[in-house]
């Protein structure tokens, strides 16, 4: 090579995947992917579960919109994958109100981040004529 060197280094980019948390050298930690979230979503009539909702969880700059994934359960939610962190979550469909909350803390340990199990309860919307019933009756009131 004419007397040149050339180092090389190679530069490995895998984009949206987290980090587990670095284990103290006595500890031995597991291969497995843990998620930190685990969102059901239930009709809150019915209790039943609503398995095709939109479930988003956002975390200062980070949002992510869940799929469901059974290997958490039926019509189970997961994501927030070894990402430690503080997580406002919405879960949304068509002729329901937007269920939220708010300000769910999820911790991590030198491994793994430790699973949380959070439920939100969709209410159905009121049918389009009950809405502008209701609406006429507390500007009667007033």
């Amino acid at each position: 090579m004419s007397g040149r060197l050339f180092v090389g280094s190679v530069v490995l980019v895998t984009a949206g995947c987290a980090v587990a948390p670095a284990a103290p050298k006595d500890v031995v930690c597991t291969t497995q992917f843990v998620y930190g979230l685990s969102i059901t979503v239930n009709d809150a009539v019915t209790a039943q579960p609503v398995c095709d909702a939109q479930v988003v969880v956002v975390s200062n700059n980070y949002r992510e919109t869940l799929m469901t994934f059974p290997a958490t359960g039926p019509c189970s939610y997961a994501g927030a994958g070894e990402r430690a962190g503080v997580y406002d979550i919405t879960a949304s469909k068509a002729g329901y109100v937007t269920a939220a909350q708010t300000g769910v803390r999820v911790d991590a340990n030198e491994c793994h981040v430790i699973p949380v199990r959070v439920t939100l309860d969709l209410k159905r919307e009121p049918p389009a004529g009950q809405k502008a019933l209701d609406i006429r009756e507390r500007l009667t009131r007033k």
